[in-house]
């Protein structure tokens, strides 16, 4: 699993309430490593600390233009779709270094737009602009990305990522098998549901705490891991010993089964204003007067204003579509034998979307409850 992707850190701190939650590792790693090619000083040495990026810039944007080749690689594969979209907005006549401008458009493919903050009629055109942006890149999934307010006369620069990901099962299920059932969100609750079914050879893993599975997409690129705790509420006490070493076993430890599994179609989205929880990770620096930017401009006059994640996921009997994208904001200081073995997913469980040929996280996410009528 790439060491960029430290999304297990992140979960804790925005998984703390019990719903749904899906958000995209990549998309917020993205957005940050283009902010951190701008900091300098004790600001970098912080970002570095907390998002476990190389002190070594260098190798961390190296390792992301890797990455973006292997995601064009996935793209390319018939059956699933990958998309991935940088962009830096910035203040007409505000200057950026023209070596951070490079290293942007080459090692993150970013495009560099205009725009203009200086007035609320200003702000409301450029949101609109940078949130039809985001529309576009994520088929319409991503709406409203930044609300209103949230830009102002001391916005400089909007630095947005957008994921989008449509994948087709290797092995599609049946809608006619898909029957309701019974989805245990507690020991206490329970809620009818459509459950998916399917009896097949894959990727199975099981110990005592835990059981998974790995889900192919076509093309075998990029595929999804279930993570089923064997108690009703274990995702609790799963989701306090969660870590990257964690699934690094269980994605070795993977054989191939014949499994016959119950699976709950679902569709859902969340946002996040990660400010707070980057802060509370330790990332002081970069949101105070004492931010160090200037690998951006030269001067050291931006800090991190607001960061925003909105991410949407819907899984069903064809496969998987799951958008995001991430906005950090910066503005003036002033401012898988024989056996069968069963895969029953009737409560609460974790997803992860991958890329398998740079093994990063595309997107993770948790299944609480199903929508009720």
């Amino acid at each position: 699993m790439h060491k960029t992707n430290k999304p297990v850190h992140l979960y804790k701190k925005i998984g703390t309430k019990d719903e749904n939650l899906i958000f995209s590792p990549f998309s917020i790693t993205s957005a940050l490593a283009v902010t951190y090619a701008g900091a300098r000083g004790n600001t970098a040495s912080e970002m570095s600390s907390v998002l476990y990026f190389p002190e070594e810039q260098a190798l961390l944007h190296q390792a992301f233009d890797a990455i973006n080749d292997s995601i064009m690689l996935t793209d390319n594969e018939k059956g699933t779709t990958l998309n991935i979209a940088n962009g830096l907005w910035v203040q007409e006549g505000y200057s950026l270094k023209e070596e951070f401008i490079d290293l942007a458009e080459e090692d993150y493919l970013a495009t560099v737009e205009q725009v203009r903050f200086d007035t609320p009629s200003d702000q409301e055109k450029s949101r609109q602009q940078i949130n039809k942006w985001v529309e576009k890149k994520t088929e319409n999934k991503i709406l409203e990305l930044i609300p209103p307010g949230v830009l102002n006369a001391l916005s400089r620069l909007v630095i947005t990522n957008a994921i989008y990901f449509n994948g087709n099962w290797e092995h599609p299920f049946e809608e006619s098998k898909t029957t309701p059932s019974l989805f245990h969100v507690s020991s206490k609750k329970s809620v009818s549901t459509p459950f998916m079914h399917q009896k097949e050879v894959i990727k199975y893993y099981e110990d005592d705490e835990v059981q998974a599975i790995e889900l192919n997409y076509k093309g075998e690129k990029s595929s999804m891991v279930i993570l089923l705790p064997k108690e009703t509420e274990g995702w609790k006490l799963i989701g306090n010993i969660l870590t990257i070493d964690r699934l690094e076993i269980i994605l070795s430890g993977f054989e191939f089964k014949e499994i016959d599994m119950a699976i709950p179609s679902f569709t859902y989205e969340s946002s996040y204003n990660l400010k707070e929880k980057l802060m509370e990770m330790g990332m002081e620096i970069s949101f105070s007067m004492e931010a160090d930017f200037s690998g951006m401009t030269g001067e050291k006059d931006l800090k991190i204003d607001e960061v925003l994640h909105k991410a949407f996921v819907e899984v069903n009997e064809s496969g998987t579509e799951a958008a995001a994208s991430t906005a950090v904001i910066m503005a003036l200081k002033s401012a898988y034998e024989t056996k069968i073995n069963r895969f029953i997913a009737d409560h609460p469980f974790f997803f992860f979307i991958l890329d398998k040929s740079s093994g990063s996280i595309l997107f993770m996410g948790r299944f609480i409850h199903p929508a009720e009528n």
